[in-house]
């Protein structure tokens, strides 16, 4: 049976005879049984160093308010072959503001840094080599952009992984209305029921404005946003008034 990041292969294949590792017990991914035809035999393996092999689910949510925005990734990592102690993440488009407030949470997280010499390349370190399932959660905010009427989002890029599955919900708050017209290849308009619960918001769980899976995206999704004024009142002036007084003695009032 290998260790974690571990293969085996036997060398010598004329000498012995390869059987189900169930039959002997062995029921852990990568384990290997053999039979040897003769007792005088030996069976000479073969090692081989496999490399992390990363998967990644996330959901970009981000929250339009008047004149901020705020942003959550919820990120699902599932790690096979070998364990990892950090994983890089890429947030392009941060302005300098919204870079200061980046923070990384979740159960073996120990920081979250910026990459010195790298644009937009930030690196989540853990406590421990992470191997099987771990969650992420990412949060940054900051002011809305100069056209205030207008919101672009970008999603974050995931270096070294060799799968990712991608969602982007946009909700708006107060008088806010939010409308994406023609979104650039790869931005595909998704049902929030597809959005996987383990990355959505426990704290909120209303249904967003815009929800889309993302696949390889040749551009930013331009979103946008229309504020409602307040619709405005009658000038009104009290002429008369009647005035009731109540009396009870179970002392409802």
């Amino acid at each position: 049976m290998p260790g974690k990041g571990l293969r085996l292969r036997a060398v010598d294949r004329e000498k012995v005879t390869q059987v189900d590792p169930r039959s002997v017990g062995g029921l852990q991914p990568g384990t290997l049984a053999f039979h040897l035809l003769q007792d005088d035999w030996v069976l000479t393996l073969g090692i081989e160093a496999l490399e992390p092999w990363v998967t990644v689910q996330a959901l970009s949510e981000a929250t339009v308010r008047e004149g901020q925005t705020l942003t959550r990734i919820g990120l699902r990592y599932k790690v096979e072959n070998a364990a990892v102690k950090q994983f890089r993440v890429k947030l392009p488009g941060l302005s300098e503001e919204r870079a200061r407030t980046v923070r990384a949470t979740g159960s073996a997280v120990s920081d979250m840094i910026k990459v010195v010499g790298e644009t937009d390349l930030w690196k989540i370190r853990f406590q421990r080599g992470i191997a099987g399932e771990t969650d992420v959660q990412i949060e940054f905010q900051g002011p809305a952009g100069r056209d205030q009427s207008q919101e672009t989002l970008l999603p974050p890029e995931f270096p070294g992984a060799r799968q990712t599955v991608q969602f982007v919900a946009v909700r708006a708050s107060g008088r806010l209305e939010l409308e994406a017209g023609n979104p650039a290849r790869g931005w595909m308009k998704s049902d929030w029921s597809a959005v996987p619960a383990i990355l959505q918001d426990r704290n909120d769980r209303s249904v967003p404005a815009l929800c889309f899976r993302v696949a390889e995206p040749e551009g930013p999704l331009a979103v946008t946003v229309r504020r409602h004024e307040i619709a405005e009142a009658l000038k009104l002036r009290v002429t008369q008034g009647d005035l009731t007084t109540l009396f009870s003695p179970s002392a409802l009032f």
